[in-house]
């Protein structure tokens, strides 16, 4: 293990001990520099600019033979890799990827149009606002955190012991 791995190790046991003190120690602090933060700090506007629709079909369909000709020089490195490859779960691996990507580039070079029709009727059948809303409610777990805080402050006292042995372990290797 790189000596960076060991540094991160380290700070992060460091991080889990003084989350694990605080929640134990300052937990009314805690709670209110996380209102604080609430209030202050609104990830749904850094977010916004990814909530607009960017249309990217037609200038896919535009470059369709430059994507087949990358596609297929894609598969033409994976079937060459492959022949130098030593375990056969790699292989397959490597054979299925190289299938898959003749197949897109067939797809993109000769039916781009079957392509573009396939688009628009999934499209009208599949939406994926619709099957991404449950992941869009809110749930707010802070409550229960500072109900509990002397569980999760000693949970993560215990972790940070866990992770800095582990550390130390790694250390003398």
């Amino acid at each position: 293990m790189t000596m960076d791995w060991k540094i991160s190790l380290l700070i992060l046991s460091i991080l889990t001990f003084l989350s694990g003190l605080l929640l134990l120690l300052f937990s009314k602090q805690v709670r209110r520099l996380a209102v604080f933060l609430n209030r202050w700090f609104s990830l749904r506007v850094f977010l916004k600019p990814l909530d607009m629709m960017i249309s990217m079909d037609d200038k896919i369909y535009r470059m369709h033979k430059i994507l087949g000709g990358i596609s297929l020089l894609l598969a033409v490195i994976f079937f060459i890799i492959q022949f130098r490859m030593d375990h056969q779960f790699f292989k397959n691996i490597a054979i299925s990827l190289v299938i898959l990507n003749f197949l897109a580039a067939v797809t993109f070079l000769l039916f781009h149009r079957v392509l573009k029709k396939w688009d628009i009727d999934l499209n009208k059948w599949f939406s994926l606002r619709k099957f991404l809303k449950p992941l869009e409610l809110i749930r707010s777990v802070e409550n229960e955190i500072y109900k509990a805080h002397k569980v999760f402050g000693i949970l993560s006292l215990i972790l940070s012991l866990i992770i800095f042995c582990w550390w130390m372990n790694l250390k003398a290797c």
